[in-house]
Parts: structure tokens; sequence; C-alpha cells
């Protein structure tokens, strides 16, 4: 059994959906009605981040994937900075500029996640964590999948 919470929007278009016989028949009687997206500042609200210290990131690797893909969007808090284990973020070190899964470590190192295993992680000592730089919690991101 699958249980879904579902928001107003997605139980309207499925009570939509319900009053024709087969998804085909609704498909061939679908009009496109113009919704607003979410704003920025929307998104920004409902994740607690800081719109107005918001940097735009744009993806340019594999390595996050399928989460995050090539080419998406992601909005970066520069005011969220403090680690929480498995959240996204932008970092920069002498050799990479991206996002990654952070993680703390017992030792006081850090381990650096890539989403795509073709991608290794990366463990940084506590001694060398000096030399990464978190640049803001990455808090949403917009994925294309061109057909």
């Amino acid at each position: 059994m699958v249980c879904l919470i579902l928001g107003f929007e997605n139980r309207s278009t499925l009570e939509q959906i319900k009053k024709y016989p087969n998804l085909s028949v609704f498909i061939e009687n679908f009009k496109h009605v113009e919704q607003p997206l979410r704003s920025q500042s929307e998104i920004a609200e409902r994740t607690n981040s800081n719109l107005s210290k918001t940097l735009f990131y744009n993806q340019e690797d594999h390595s996050m994937q399928p989460i995050i893909t090539i080419g998406a969007q992601c909005s970066v808090d520069l005011t969220k900075r403090t680690i929480k284990n498995g959240k996204f973020y932008l970092i920069r070190t002498d050799s990479f500029y991206g996002v990654r899964a952070l993680f703390n470590q017992s030792d006081g190192g850090l381990l650096l996640q890539c989403k795509n295993k073709e991608y290794p992680d990366e463990k940084i000592s506590k001694s060398k964590t000096d030399s990464l730089e978190v640049l803001g919690y990455v808090y949403a991101w917009t994925n294309m999948d061109p057909w």
C-alpha cells in the first residue's frame, strides 16, 4: 500500500483526472492553464533561507546526479555555512568549486560525498579542513531534462 501526502494543487489535479473514464481521455481534453510558479522569495521563505544573500550556481558536472543534474540552477544561501550532515553545500578547495553533500566525521574531518557513484567521495582530514571553504547551503535547485 502506498500512502501519499498531497498538497492542495496535487489533490485538485487528481480530482480533475477522476472526472474522465481513463487517462487517455483526460490527456485528449487537457487544456493548459497558466499557474504561477513558486517565486524565489517563496522558496527561500519555505526553506528558512535568506534570499538577499542567495547566490545562484549552475551545476557544471554529473557528480550530483541523479539528484542535481548538469545545468541545474542551484540556490545557495551564503549565510548558512554550519554543516548539517547530508545537506548539500557549495564548496571551494584549491582544486574544486562545486556542490557536495557534507558529513562531519568522528575524527573531526569531513566527508565530501557525490551522489553519482562514478565520482569518488573525498575525505578531508581535520588538519586540512581549513583548506575547504563552505560558501553556503544549497536550499533549492531546478533540474532540466531536455526531451
